[in-house]
């Protein structure tokens, strides 16, 4: 069932794709942002065997994002923090 969400909401990001790369920079900042996020909390429901396939999910959602978008990854205790700017 976990993978079924996770798999959808993949889905759902991709078909996003065009639509915000129309919309102005500083929305789309903000769509980026939330999509990390909700990309990184619904990793804290995958099993150990499952987390690898997040990951190469999250990295091609990264390529994508990379073409238009200079993208800064930090880590921090607490885990990753991201900042996405034009």
């Amino acid at each position: 069932m976990e993978m079924r969400s996770l798999f959808f909401f993949v889905v759902f990001l991709f078909c996003t794709n065009s639509k915000l790369s129309a919309q102005p920079p500083l929305d789309s900042k903000e769509k980026i942002e939330n999509y990390r996020i909700a990309l990184l909390k619904a990793r804290l429901n995958l099993k150990a065997d499952q987390e690898q396939l997040f990951w190469n999910i999250f990295a091609q959602f990264d390529k994508e994002r990379d073409d238009n978008r200079k993208l800064t990854r930090s880590t921090t205790r607490d885990g990753l923090s991201f900042t996405a700017s034009d």
